[in-house]
């Protein structure tokens, strides 16, 4: 353990002591090794198109979480990026996945699924996420 006291910290939660370096780490494996530098220039060698979409989703069945606000930024911010050095049109897509079941029901012997939108649960979610995007 170290115990330099700029480099541990302890973070308490009831019963749990966990120490931290504070320090931000590449995920293992994955594109960190790879593009650690620049993605962008990466990507941008690899388009040929002259329309570009980075295809964003997420299940409407609560308000937008911390994952879902990452993978929002990160499209967009990539987006940006692209767009300065092609000179091809980028944009994100958002796609809505309606795969969460809102309730189900059984009817002989047969379990049916209500999507959210069905159910109306996707009208009071969406207007958060309309906010989000605009």
């Amino acid at each position: 353990m170290n115990t330099n006291r700029h480099y541990a910290r302890f973070i308490t939660a009831r019963h749990m002591k966990l120490e931290v370096d504070s320090a931000v780490h590449h995920p293992l494996g994955a594109a960190s090794y790879i593009f650690r530098e620049d993605i962008v220039q990466y990507l941008a060698k690899q388009v040929s198109n002259e329309n570009v979409k980075i295809s964003i989703g997420a299940q409407p069945n609560s308000s937008p979480h911390f994952g879902t606000l990452t993978v929002f930024s990160l499209a967009f911010s990539l987006a940006k990026r692209l767009q300065q050095v092609l000179t091809s049109d980028v944009s994100v897509m958002f796609e809505v996945v309606d795969t969460d079941p809102a309730s189900s029901h059984e009817i002989d012997g047969i379990v049916y699924q209500q999507s959210l939108k069905k159910s109306d649960i996707i009208s009071e979610t969406m207007p958060q996420y309309y906010e989000v995007l605009d």
